[in-house]
């Protein structure tokens, strides 16, 4: 069919004949397995800053030169087929031998046989020319020879040999060695690894006890947190400070207000200086009436400076009517007579000594505890002092 539709026949492909590798999977794992292991225990023998450690460690990184031979560079191989096919080009396009001269310049050929002889052409071996280990002696190198040559087959297995494994520090079992089959003979080979472990062993440095402990001055210190120099704090945490600490100096101000104020209780719109005596009356005042008239004083002070920083609640008549004492004019009065503030222990002391004056009132009247009568209507009488009519 494909040639009556004049297109070419398909051919099938033949399946390429490949060697056998050298070295198998199982090989190459185990020397993955063996470099990450190395790697691994390099690391953390380079972390603790041992040196001892470090150098019982290899480095495989890097092969170390070695006993081993250098290798030669192959030699030239010849395909005698190519040979051929030139001389059989040359004798086709030849001059007529009528010119004369010289014939015709061909390869030499090899008449041995009705074929030309095939060279065979070997593949270099790139594993053997490294050393791996270091072997105890230097019996296993690189086969002296021409050139590279492929690694002679085992006559009784018929494999390929294993590769041999990098071993520096010689732990690994000695497979290639021909240690031999009797009993004597491998209680000898035990001895002298045992010799030979036992100097390897004498010759490291004496351990060192050298450590230093360090106590830290303050655990508070260790403990607090140690935050960036270019950290930004939160706006909103900012804010909640602020606010936290504008609370708490309000509070600690009202500490040092008045009672009506910290308690919320009803105030005089308009301050009542009338309550006032004349300083200068006929006949003079007696010493109760001068410390009546201080605390009146003192009074009068305090209720013009909490119209100032704590104003009332003014009905809306009151304003009507314009009878309210203007901010300027509480100001001008405490210019005249400033109002003093007083800590909080020269607070709690004053208080002691009132409560002292007023069991000593007790006592001397002879009552107890005032009735709600009796307060109402002494409270009454105050208040009439102190507020102005029809506010």
């Amino acid at each position: 069919m494909a040639m009556l539709q004049n297109q070419e026949p398909a051919k099938k492909r033949s399946k390429l004949v490949l060697p056998e590798p050298q070295i198998s999977d199982q090989e190459l794992q185990q020397v993955v397995k063996l470099g990450r292991a190395s790697e691994a225990a390099r690391e953390v023998a380079t972390e603790g800053g041992h040196q001892p450690s470090d150098t019982l460690l290899a480095d495989y990184s890097l092969t170390p030169a070695g006993g081993t031979r250098t290798p030669r560079t192959p030699a030239l191989t010849t395909d005698r087929i190519l040979q051929e096919a030139q001389n059989m080009m040359a004798l086709t396009h030849v001059d007529t031998p009528l010119k004369g001269g010289l014939n015709t310049p061909l390869h030499s050929s090899d008449f041995s046989g009705m074929t030309p002889q095939r060279e065979i052409v070997t593949t270099p071996n790139t594993v053997l020319a490294t050393p791996f280990r270091s072997q105890r002696s230097d019996a296993l190198h690189t086969p002296a020879g021409g050139g590279f040559h492929t690694p002679n087959l085992d006559g009784s297995r018929g494999a390929v040999a294993p590769t041999p494994i990098r071993d520096k520090l010689s732990i690994n079992p000695e497979e290639g060695l021909d240690v031999g089959d009797t009993p004597q003979a491998m209680h000898n080979y035990q001895r002298q690894l045992k010799e030979q472990l036992r100097s390897g062993l004498s010759s490291l440095p004496a351990p060192r006890n050298d450590y230093e402990i360090v106590v830290p001055d303050s655990e508070i210190e260790m403990e607090a947190p140690v935050e960036a120099a270019n950290s930004v704090e939160d706006q909103a945490d900012v804010d909640t400070r602020y606010l936290a600490e504008l609370k708490a100096k309000r509070e600690l101000e009202m500490q040092s207000r008045s009672q009506p104020v910290q308690r919320d209780l009803p105030r005089p719109v308009e301050v009542n200086t009338a309550v006032l005596r004349p300083p200068h009356t006929d006949p003079p005042l007696t010493e109760l009436q001068k410390a009546e008239e201080f605390i009146k004083r003192e009074m009068i002070t305090m209720l013009h400076y909490d119209a100032v920083y704590s104003p009332p609640v003014i009905p809306v008549e009151t304003k009507k009517r314009g009878q309210v004492t203007s901010q300027a004019q509480h100001l001008v009065y405490l210019e005249q007579h400033p109002y003093e503030t007083y800590s909080q222990d020269q607070l709690a002391q004053a208080h002691a000594i009132l409560q002292q004056e007023m069991e000593v009132v007790k006592q001397g009247m002879g009552h107890g505890d005032l009735s709600l009568e009796s307060y109402t209507q002494v409270w009454e009488e105050c208040l009439a002092q102190v507020h102005i009519n029809n506010i």
